[in-house]
């Protein structure tokens, strides 16, 4: 994820409120910081292929931190979250999104609805951050 520390914050509150467990977020957490795009990109350009041993770190720290946090979940260890979402196993992002668009007609009131969606829902961030 391409963002800012606190960014990422609220990215993470925001995914947890809508059902992430916590072990997810952590790792969301972790990761997210180090391993993006821009970053990826500078740090390749200052300490060049050193900078994948920096970037598959925190991947590895990510990854190993949410599976200990999933551990200490199951055993009551940690907060759960409150509204956690079932997924199905056989989801396919792919065939989700096809069917949206199918599904979605492109009239100017529905488009003027996803944009005032779009912008309540950065506007909610925004607020989060600062």
């Amino acid at each position: 994820m391409s963002a800012c520390c606190h960014g990422i914050l609220a990215i993470s509150m925001s995914i947890y409120k809508k059902g992430a467990s916590t072990s997810s977020v952590v790792a969301f957490l972790l990761a997210s910081p180090w391993a993006n795009l821009p970053l990826t990109v500078l740090l390749f350009g200052f300490f060049g292929f050193k900078a994948f041993f920096i970037v598959v770190s925190a991947i590895i720290i990510a990854i190993n931190t949410g599976l200990i946090f999933q551990v200490l979940e199951r055993r009551g260890l940690i907060e759960n979250n409150s509204q956690p979402v079932e997924t199905k196993t056989d989801f396919s992002i792919r065939k989700d999104a096809a069917m949206r668009l199918r599904g979605y007609r492109f009239t100017a009131s529905n488009v003027k609805e996803s944009i005032v969606g779009v912008a309540q829902g950065s506007w909610f961030l925004m607020k989060m951050v600062l």
